[in-house]
């Protein structure tokens, strides 16, 4: 009997183990985040996560003033980068 083992070809992307690692993880919520939805029927933006110290991944709904404060948020955001982008500061 013969094996063969498959190995998927690793690119250099510039990117250190610590970023990689970080993508993966940000990926890996994100489908996590995406099942959730679908158990739950809402979108993924009323969800919010939390990582603990040992890893374990908390994910809740957010409540409607969550919800109104993170879109303040967005929209400061994103007129703040308006700003720097037109001061050349971007």
């Amino acid at each position: 009997m013969v094996s063969i083992n498959i190995v998927k070809p690793k690119l250099y992307t510039g990117k250190t183990c610590v970023e990689e690692t970080g993508e993966e993880l940000r990926a890996e919520i994100t489908d996590m985040l995406k099942q959730v939805a679908l158990e739950h029927h809402c979108d993924v933006e009323e969800l919010k996560y939390t990582i603990n110290n040992v890893g374990i991944v908390n994910i809740q709904r957010m409540t409607p003033q969550e919800m109104i404060d993170r879109e303040a948020k967005r929209q400061t955001d994103k007129f703040r980068n308006k700003i720097l982008k037109r001061k050349g500061l971007m």
